[in-house]
């Protein structure tokens, strides 16, 4: 019985540290294109801690936040790393295709290794139809936007999911 607790256990940390070097890795690879795309830096002493979801059993992770923009860590199961969400201010010019969330977004899609014209086509449909959708490379990248309605301080929504 110890030793089936003890796998347990062993197997919860082999999780969680996956998950934590993945955030590195990707943490780091955003930030060598922040540079490059004028974008802020992810600093990971500054990151949130986990938030879980007990109905759906999600973790949410704040990475980044600003009147313009923030951007999350999402956790399947609460613990395993399955994507990013980036919320974009309504007050940003994001509907002309600038500002800074969203070449946040453009640098997430090159951190991850995705096209960045399927990114802007995607973004365009949403911008046009209120939703866009495309799969590439084990990632499902959706897009939301709620129109100018004034409800909500929300200007685009962004889910990069892993598959």
């Amino acid at each position: 019985m110890k030793r089936l607790i003890f796998v347990l256990v062993m197997s919860m940390l082999f999780l969680v540290a996956c998950g934590v070097d993945e955030l590195e890795e990707f943490t780091k690879e955003f930030n060598q294109r922040a540079l490059k795309d004028d974008v802020p830096e992810l600093v990971m002493d500054e990151f949130g801690d986990i938030e879980i979801e007990e109905v759906e059993n999600m973790g949410w992770q704040q990475l980044y936040e600003s009147d313009s923009y923030y951007i999350d860590a999402k956790y399947k199961d609460g613990e395993k790393l399955s994507g990013y969400h980036l919320v974009i201010d309504k007050s940003e010019p994001f509907e002309e295709f600038e500002g800074e969330g969203y070449k946040a977004g453009l640098s997430i899609i090159k951190t991850l290794g995705l096209d960045a014209g399927d990114y802007v086509r995607g973004y365009g449909t949403a911008l046009s139809e209120g939703r866009g959708l495309y799969i590439e490379n084990g990632y499902k990248v959706s897009f939301t936007y709620p129109g100018s309605s004034g409800i909500t301080s929300v200007g685009m929504i962004i889910n990069f999911d892993k598959e």
